[in-house]
């Protein structure tokens, strides 16, 4: 229980960093320097979107979205990812 408080406090004080770079909102810009841990190794959000993008598609973009952003799509509105699916 103690990790999953810790985990939500990173979360939400990563979120209320305010700044962003061009052409992104703020919520994604701080969402893409969210550290992950993948196969021993930790590295940001975005990284590890376009590694898993570029794994599934080939590409380390999805349309005009960055892979970072398609990423949150999928975690954060599942349903609505599964409709444009079809």
């Amino acid at each position: 229980m103690k990790k999953l408080i810790l985990f939500f406090q990173i979360l939400f004080s990563v979120f209320c960093v305010s700044g962003a770079s061009a052409g992104e909102p703020g919520w994604l810009n701080s969402f893409s320097g969210i550290p992950v841990m993948e196969e021993g190794r930790i590295k940001p959000m975005d990284t590890y979107a376009r590694s898993v993008l570029l794994q599934l598609s080939g590409k380390d973009h999805y349309g005009k979205r960055s892979a970072c952003e398609w990423l949150a799509n999928l975690i954060f509105q599942p349903e609505a990812v599964s409709r444009a699916l079809g």
